[in-house]
């Protein structure tokens, strides 16, 4: 589907209102109501009120609202857009609700989730309501994920985003890293050309607390923008990655923070990857300015020892709420 290269005009009402026209979703004499959502860096957000239902629209920007300059290809809004689609059919309680996408700027819209009904993650995490429970529902899906697309050739396919991954996710994150630590350089620009060299499944590319919501049903992931088609060990050892500095970040839930990366269910991650040296070989320290940060927020209970869930479907637990 073609998309602009670069985002043409600001949103406002009357451009959201002409890209919901466009998508079949406004009705004659409709007038969206719209209200621009906080937490946004690499795309405007928008919450969208139709009658009788509430929408949110993502649109990617090629600049993204940091301070360093960094810019990355719009196109990334379609492979999130296909990593959700693809995620939804294998899991569907793990992502929102997909309305319609655009033919013309990089911008897709999805049902709009309540924060009250769906609070996010990294909160309850910043709070140190870290559950190993719920880490394992986040690992089980992501396992479910990676083994159901794993040697699928179509899906490879839809993700040719080998460059797009290099300069958003593995340049700003090891390569910073061995520049800022040449001690380190060799291994860290090692491991790089091992990742981008491994095509074995469908990976999300930015599992982190920020990115996942906490529903009824389970976990939600959201910002796929970074989707691939590689190394599944990145997607598991990015999320332990955030786990572990949580215990910077909040030092009085180290334990339950510790608990919930003993917890993983990896069955299906781990017959991909071969063994767990390979996840534990990809943690590493975030290096994106202000990604990690206490002040970088936007927009259960305590347990100290790991409970596995019993998977039924998309791994929900057997009795979750």
């Amino acid at each position: 589907m073609a998309q602009s290269s670069s985002s043409s005009q600001e949103l406002d009402e009357s451009a959201i209102a002409d890209a919901l026209t466009r998508m079949g979703i406004l009705g004659p004499g409709e007038r969206p109501r719209c209200q621009p959502l906080e937490g946004g860096v690499s795309s405007d957000i928008w919450l969208i009120d139709l009658p009788g239902r509430r929408l949110c629209l993502k649109r990617a920007l090629q600049r993204l609202k940091v301070a360093q300059l960094w810019e990355a290809p719009v196109k990334r809004n379609r492979y999130e857009w296909n990593w959700l689609r693809v995620a939804g059919r294998i899991c569907p309680d793990a992502v929102p609700q997909l309305i319609a996408q655009d033919g013309v700027e990089p911008l897709f819209v999805m049902g709009y989730l309540d924060p009250a009904l769906f609070p996010l993650w990294k909160t309850q995490l910043r709070d140190g309501n870290a559950d190993p429970a719920v880490a394992a529902e986040v690992a089980t899906r992501l396992a479910l994920i990676h083994g159901a697309t794993a040697g699928d050739h179509q899906i490879a396919r839809m993700f040719g985003s080998d460059e797009d991954f290099y300069a958003i996710r593995l340049e700003p994150y090891l390569m910073a890293a061995a520049r800022a630590h040449p001690d380190l350089a060799e291994p860290l620009e090692q491991l790089v050309q091992d990742t981008a060299s491994i095509h074995l499944t469908l990976v999300h590319g930015d599992v982190s607390p920020k990115n996942i919501l906490i529903g009824r049903r389970g976990p939600v992931f959201l910002d796929a923008e970074c989707a691939w088609y590689g190394d599944p060990a990145f997607d598991l050892a990015f999320c332990l990655n955030h786990l572990l500095l949580k215990c910077l970040w909040t030092p009085t839930a180290v334990t339950r923070f510790l608990a919930s990366t003993i917890g993983w269910p990896m069955p299906i991650s781990e017959r991909l990857l071969g063994s767990r040296a390979r996840i534990s070989k990809r943690v590493q320290p975030c290096c994106c300015p202000g990604c990690c940060s206490p002040g970088s927020t936007a927009n259960r209970r305590s347990n100290t020892s790991p409970r596995r869930p019993t998977r039924n479907g998309c791994g929900r637990s057997r009795g979750s709420s």
